[in-house]
């Protein structure tokens, strides 16, 4: 019973004929497999755990986008074609916009309720439909409101909020929502103001910086105005507050005597 002079290798199979060394050299290697079977489960899994916030971070941010643009578009609707004498939309949504453009800081008078209330009935209304596309089961139904329905109703339920930051001053806003603007996370006052600059037909969307831009440079809202005059005859209202589009109502000029 001998072994051949090689390192390692053993001419019996029985390991109680192997030298010691050749035992152990085996022992390493099965212990090395197991290390490595075992690495590799963890970087599998943290991989994994990775992917898995990558695609929650980008499906996020994708619904707050959404969000901006149907706020934006509810926005843009308001501006273009609801005046104070508009039927049944005029004096809800109507003149209340006529003094936004007129006297854009009064907003920041108003409650959260009295800034978003239609937003969130319109928002609340979504849930509903999400709701009874589930085939009106409960256990459907609530399958039907993802975490993207509800994030989207949220933001979108507070556009109108955040709109109204973006016309508070630092110190009215206080320290959480200041550092939001200053990250680029909500919408900054600087963005906003480009909407409040005559003829005021540009930056419609509320809540982040990064639409408005696109959305402009691609004539969007101009675009939509055309296709709305033309084809429906739909034409965009003149905006009483931009000079040379019509008088501002003496009510308003009431309201800035009265502060």
């Amino acid at each position: 019973m001998t072994c051949v002079n090689l390192p390692e290798i053993c001419l019996f199979r029985n390991r109680q004929f192997c030298p010691p060394a050749a035992a152990t050299i085996d022992a390493i290697n099965r212990s090395f497999k197991s290390i490595n079977v075992l690495i590799w489960q963890v970087v599998r899994k943290r991989c994994g755990v990775m992917n898995d916030f990558i695609s929650l971070t980008l499906q996020a941010a994708g619904v707050v986008l959404a969000a901006d643009f149907a706020a934006g578009l509810v926005h843009w609707i308001e501006d273009a074609y609801i005046r104070e004498d508009t039927p049944w939309l005029g004096r809800w949504i109507g003149r209340p916009n006529i003094v936004h453009h007129h006297l854009p800081r009064r907003m920041t008078r108003n409650t959260w309720w009295e800034s978003n209330k239609e937003l969130l009935m319109a928002m609340g209304a979504l849930v509903i439909a999400a709701g009874w596309l589930g085939c009106l089961t409960w256990h459907v139904w609530l399958g039907c409101l993802t975490w993207h329905v509800w994030l989207f109703a949220l933001v979108g339920g507070n556009a109108n909020e955040v709109h109204k930051w973006s016309h508070r001053t630092r110190r009215e806003n206080g320290r959480f929502i200041t550092l939001l603007q200053d990250w680029r996370i909500l919408q900054t006052p600087q963005h906003h103001t480009m909407h409040h600059t005559n003829p005021k037909e540009v930056h419609y969307c509320p809540v982040t910086n990064a639409l408005n831009p696109v959305l402009d440079a691609l004539r969007f809202w101009e675009v939509l105005e055309w296709l709305l005059e033309h084809v429906v005859g739909l034409k965009r209202q003149p905006d009483s507050s931009v000079p040379g589009q019509g008088i501002p109502p003496e009510w308003i000029a009431e309201m800035r005597r009265a502060g």
